[in-house]
């Protein structure tokens, strides 16, 4: 239920930026419906990424419309200074309802204490810090039978003794599990562009535990995503404390050495952009 004017106290930066998502879907979704399944919007919408076809309007909750076009951009600039100017009160209110809709919907599996206690955490994470521009997927589940992470179908944490001794490790990985979204919703080349030009830089690559994935694939994927998961952490926690973090985990360990080596650094950056991943530009 909307609150009443007389409720409404303050706008929040984070709220700002989700009803400004919110409405920037919903614009897009009206385009989509305008090409009737063909041209060009339509083709933007079902684009190839790197870990299969993607449906841009509907996949990973309100927070996939980064890659906006400029047209739509300059409707939803002109819808809000109308609002502001006409019926402020409105936009307070639509904000808040639309606000309070978008959240990260964060469920256990099981209500073990072990799950409730990550629950817990996760929500006490999106209170101290603003995570908007890295959540690609509101749906969250906590699973102490899952034998690690994993983002899809839904992305799920588990219970290991780390995650639930340290906040740091827990955000870390959390944020990994979202950037996996990044990367399926808004990566531009195919999975096997997408491998095969990070190969081009990083040939030496290991696989298998503890320095790399299963596979020569999935282990080039990591590194993109690894170092999303760096990028992010290290603006919410400091630099120091983040390489601290990814050298300590007894996971990926090549990967994470790979990525946290700031002679790789620019390199890493220009793949970001030449895949449509960098979203400092965005949030800067």
């Amino acid at each position: 239920m909307a609150a009443s004017f007389s409720q409404i106290k303050t706008v929040t930066a984070q709220s700002f930026r989700l009803f400004v998502l919110t409405i920037n879907r919903m614009l897009a979704l009206s385009v989509f419906k305008k090409t009737k399944g063909t041209g060009s919007a339509y083709n933007k919408a079902l684009k190839t990424t790197p870990f299969g076809r993607s449906d841009a309007f509907t996949r990973g909750g309100f927070a996939i419309m980064p890659h906006v076009t400029a047209p739509l951009s300059l409707m939803l600039a002109a819808s809000i200074r109308k609002y502001m100017k006409i019926k402020p009160l409105l936009f307070i209110a639509l904000l808040s309802v639309f606000s309070a809709n978008a959240q990260v919907q964060i469920t256990t599996v099981n209500g073990s204490p072990d799950e409730l206690k990550i629950k817990s955490d996760l929500e006490a994470l999106h209170k101290q810090f603003d995570l908007t521009p890295w959540i690609y997927t509101q749906k969250v589940q906590i699973d102490e039978e899952a034998r690690t992470p994993h983002s899809h179908p839904v992305l799920t944490m588990s219970t290991q003794p780390e995650y639930l001794a340290s906040k740091t490790k827990l955000l870390s990985t959390y944020l990994h599990e979202q950037f996996h979204w990044h990367v399926i919703i808004n990566g531009k080349p195919t999975k096997e562009a997408f491998r095969s030009r990070i190969k081009e830089f990083f040939p030496n690559f290991k696989t298998g535990h503890p320095f790399g994935s299963r596979d020569a694939g999935s282990t080039l994927s990591h590194i993109i995503v690894c170092y999303l998961e760096y990028v992010a952490l290290s603006e919410l926690v400091g630099q120091d404390k983040a390489l601290e973090n990814i050298t300590t985990n007894g996971y990926y360990t090549w990967v994470y050495k790979t990525v946290g080596n700031p002679e790789n650094k620019k390199v890493l950056d220009s793949l970001l952009k030449e895949f449509g991943l960098e979203f400092r530009e965005r949030s800067s």
